[in-house]
């Protein structure tokens, strides 16, 4: 009777281990890799240029559509990369591509949306100590290419008066929380109208400050 218990014990455990499969220990979630990840990315639409280039918005960075630190380089063989660092411990990566805005951000080729990206982990032979795992990514389409999209005008457009009741003025600045520390970004101050007239000198308006209020004024933000 205890040679049975033993046998059924020892069963038990062995169908455990055959649950776990065995190449699980040969993968590497890309987001723990020391030496960070290489994106390099094909645009499928052609769309993309050095005057609409294209973008990685992701949860690490609040999910700017067009971070300037987060703006991909071109390659020689025409395609698009990215050096991401390592996230801080814990943090999955989610992100989609775009060319600076949301109404500018990828879709499938058929011009649905499509779900953030995440990273797959990728075999352990793959990664190179010293050097970051590079996944190679296939951008389809963007949003603006749908029938009756809004098309955005020039992110280098800066200089374009704001459609606004008395006077905005836009300001660029440099800087940010973490990894947006070298994100180039519009600063605007709107003012109401008869703010500069000499016989309001004395007057004091109440102030509102709005975090990523420049959609208010502008469709397309720099």
């Amino acid at each position: 009777m205890q040679l049975s218990r033993l046998f059924v014990a020892l069963s038990v455990v062995v169908l455990a281990c055959a649950g776990v499969p065995a190449h699980a220990q040969d993968l590497v979630q890309p987001e723990t890799h020391a030496d960070g990840i290489l994106l390099v990315v094909t645009d499928a639409s052609g769309l993309v240029t050095n005057d609409s280039p294209m973008y990685l918005a992701s949860n690490l960075v609040g999910w700017n559509p067009g971070d300037h630190a987060m703006k991909l380089s071109g390659r020689s063989d025409l395609r698009w990369q990215i050096l991401l660092p390592m996230p801080e411990q814990g943090s999955s990566l989610q992100f989609k591509f775009t060319r600076g805005s949301w109404e500018t951000c990828e879709v499938a080729a058929d011009l649905t949306d499509i779900s953030n990206r995440t990273l797959a982990p990728v075999e352990r032979e793959r990664v190179v100590p010293g050097q970051p795992i590079v996944i190679e990514l296939v951008v389809e389409r963007f949003a603006d290419e749908r029938e009756g999209a809004i098309q955005p005008r020039p992110r280098s457009d800066t200089t374009q008066p704001l459609n606004v009741t008395g006077n905005a003025l836009r300001l660029q600045v440099v800087g940010g929380a973490g990894a947006a520390g070298g994100a180039l970004r519009d600063v605007v101050v709107w003012l109401p109208p008869g703010y500069d007239d000499p016989a309001n000198a004395d007057r004091r308006y109440p102030v509102l400050y709005m975090q990523d209020g420049q959609n208010v004024f502008d469709h397309h933000p720099p």
